[in-house]
């Protein structure tokens, strides 16, 4: 990292990806244990394991509320976070050790609980990062507008980006700002975008578009997107 920051500049946060996470967890751990006055007798490994490891507890850290690590999750679109909340779900619900079996199992059960249709949503990993999942725009709206109706509906709609002022939709129609809970996605050739839209009325409309074949980067297919939102949010 290299460059100049004014003396005066205000505190900005700075996100970026990791190519790797395994690579990054043991390289982060490495460092942590020298610091501390550890020794590291070789190069950074790791493996996965799927039996049970016997393990001694060292130490034990108490993570934010959930509502808060959904805040960070879906307004900056996280994704190993959303993975690591889905594999905490599984182990929860399902019991220990945590695998992706006993995850996908709990998604299953909830979006039914919500009244979504089997294989209307089909999830392969908590991040959407996958070419096998597929998803009806209807069961999206249909999850939402369930939701809405939920005991922890205000939690969970909260840690939406806030339309034109937080998250991934800070700096989009602005105009608009506030009148709407939106979560964004993409992977190559693929956007979307859903939510709950607020009319002039106060009055909450569920939405979800999802736009395949196209460049995800494009800026025009974003446009694309707030023109459809800004035609909803001007009609109603």
């Amino acid at each position: 990292m290299s460059g100049t920051i004014s003396s005066d500049a205000e505190p900005k946060g700075l996100y970026r990806s990791v190519d790797d996470p395994y690579v990054y967890y043991t390289k982060l751990i490495r460092r942590l244990w020298t610091d501390s006055g550890g020794e590291w007798s070789s190069k950074e490994k790791y493996s996965i394991e799927i039996q049970p490891v016997k393990m001694t507890l060292l130490w034990k850290n108490y993570s934010r509320p959930l509502a808060k690590i959904l805040m960070d999750i879906n307004k900056l679109s996280l994704n190993l976070g959303a993975e690591m909340t889905l594999l905490a779900a599984g182990a929860s619900k399902r019991n220990y050790p945590a695998n992706y079996e006993k995850s996908l199992a709990v998604i299953k059960s909830c979006l039914k609980d919500f009244g979504v249709v089997e294989n209307d949503i089909v999830l392969t990993n908590a991040s959407g990062l996958s070419r096998e999942a597929e998803i009806k725009t209807t069961a999206l709206t249909q999850f939402l507008y369930q939701m809405q109706k939920s005991s922890y509906s205000a939690e969970y709609l909260a840690s939406f980006s806030l339309l034109g002022i937080d998250g991934t939709t800070k700096s989009r129609l602005q105009e608009y700002a506030g009148r709407g809970r939106v979560k964004t996605g993409s992977i190559r050739g693929v956007r979307s975008i859903t939510g709950i839209l607020t009319s002039k009325k106060r009055e909450p409309y569920t939405f979800a578009l999802i736009l395949n074949g196209v460049d995800a980067s494009d800026p025009d297919v974003k446009k694309s997107e707030d023109r459809v939102l800004e035609k909803i949010l001007q009609t109603y």
